[in-house]
C-alpha cells in the first residue's frame, strides 16, 4: 500500500501521516510522547554509559598507579637487600681477614690452646669450690683439666698433672651432703605445716583418786558418819588437775595462719640456705622450725613426732664442709707458664 494518496480536490499526493493526522489529531499527539520518550531514553542510556566508561577509566587509572607504586616499593626492597647483602658479604671478608692474621701472628699450636682450657677448667674448680663450695662439679672441672693435658702430648705438664691428682683425691674424701634429698624433705616439710595440731588449751591432767572405802552421802547408816559423807560428796565435785608443763592459750585462726606461714617461710629459707652453702643461716632457721613446733603443735600427734625428728635430722647434715684453702693445680700451672715464658 502506498504512504501517499491523491488530494481529494487537487489530485496532488499527500502524506499518510498528513491524512492521519487530519484524520485523527490524539494518535498524532501519543505517537509524539512515544518519540519524545524514545528520546529522553536514548540520551540517558548515553549519559549511564559515558559514567560507567569514566567509573571504568577512574580504577583502571588508579590500578595503573598501584601497580607503579608497587614497582617502585619492590624495587627499594630489592636494592635495600641487595645493599644488605653486599655489607654482610663484606663483614664476612673482613673476618676471614682478620681470623687469617690471627693466625699468621700467633701461630697457636693445638697444644698450647688444650693447655689453656685446663687452665680455664682449673680456675672454673676454684671458682666453684670458694663461692658455691660445690665439690662434684670441682672434681668434674679438674678431671676435664686432666684429660685436656694428657691429649696435649706435652711432657712439662707432668707436674701439673701429678697436682691435678692430689687434689681430686683430696676433694673425693671430703664427705658430700645429698642437697637434692635434703631440699625435697624440706619442702615436703612446708607442705604439710597446715596439717599438723595444735598444743591443746587444757592437756591431759591427772584427777586426784578418791577412795572407794569413803562412803556416799546416800548410802550412810550412822549419823555420826555423815560429815564426813558430805565432805567426799563435796569433793567429787571439784576435779584436781596436775599440769605437768604451762598451759598454752588457745590460737585464734588469723593467729594460726601467721604461725604456719611463718613456720613455712623459716623452712623455705633454710632450703634456699641449703642450695647457696650458707650452712649457718640453714641451722638458725631449722632450729627456729623445731623451737616452733615443739611449742604450738601437739607433740603426742604422729605428723609431730615425724616432722620432729626430721627436723632434728636434717639440722645434723654438714651441707658446707671444710674447703681445702689452696689448689696445687693452679700454683702449678702458674710456675709452668712463668718458666715458659722465660
Amino acid at each position: 500500500m502506498s504512504d501517499t494518496v491523491a488530494n481529494e480536490n487537487t489530485g496532488t499526493p499527500t502524506s499518510l501521516m498528513t491524512v492521519i493526522n487530519k484524520r485523527n489529531p490524539n494518535t498524532a499527539l501519543l505517537r509524539y510522547l512515544v518519540v519524545l520518550v524514545l528520546f529522553a531514553g536514548l540520551g540517558y542510556a548515553s549519559y549511564y554509559l559515558f559514567q560507567q566508561q569514566q567509573n571504568v577509566q577512574t580504577k583502571l587509572q588508579q590500578l595503573h598507579e598501584l601497580q607503579q607504586q608497587a614497582g617502585i616499593d619492590s624495587n627499594q626492597r630489592t636494592q635495600k637487600q641487595q645493599q644488605e647483602i653486599e655489607a654482610l658479604h663484606a663483614q664476612q671478608q673482613e673476618m676471614v681477614k682478620n681470623f687469617t692474621n690471627l693466625l699468621e701472628k700467633n701461630q697457636t699450636s693445638k697444644e698450647e690452646w688444650l693447655i689453656f682450657e685446663a687452665e680455664h677448667l682449673v680456675k672454673l674448680a676454684n671458682q666453684q669450690l670458694i663461692f658455691q663450695h660445690d665439690v662434684g662439679t670441682a672434681v668434674k672441672a679438674l678431671q676435664a683439666a686432666d684429660d685436656r693435658l694428657k691429649a696435649s702430648g706435652d711432657p712439662g705438664v707432668i707436674a701439673i698433672r701429678k697436682a691435678l691428682a692430689e687434689d681430686m683425691h683430696t676433694l673425693r674424701a671430703i664427705p658430700q651432703a645429698d642437697i637434692v634429698g635434703i631440699s625435697l624433705a624440706l619442702t615436703t616439710l612446708a607442705q604439710d605445716v597446715d596439717k599438723l595440731p595444735l598444743q591443746t588449751p587444757d592437756p591431759k591432767s591427772r584427777v586426784s583418786p578418791v577412795k572407794p572405802e569413803t562412803p556416799n552421802a546416800a548410802d550412810v547408816d550412822k549419823w555420826s558418819d555423815l560429815p564426813q559423807a558430805i565432805w567426799h560428796d563435796l569433793k567429787s565435785l571439784v576435779v584436781i588437775r596436775n599440769h605437768e608443763e604451762p598451759v598454752q592459750a588457745l590460737l585464734a585462726p588469723e593467729q594460726r595462719f601467721f604461725l604456719t606461714e611463718n613456720l613455712r617461710l623459716q623452712l623455705e629459707q633454710a632450703r634456699l640456705a641449703l642450695l647457696s652453702g650458707e650452712a649457718e643461716i640453714y641451722k638458725e632457721r631449722l632450729d627456729t622450725a623445731l623451737k616452733w613446733t615443739t611449742r604450738y603443735f601437739d607433740k603426742k600427734a604422729k605428723l609431730t613426732q615425724t616432722t620432729l625428728e626430721t627436723l632434728k635430722k636434717l639440722q645434723r647434715e654438714n651441707i658446707a664442709p671444710g674447703i681445702p684453702e689452696g689448689s696445687r693445680a693452679y700454683q702449678a700451672l702458674q710456675r709452668y707458664q712463668q718458666q715458659k715464658n722465660k
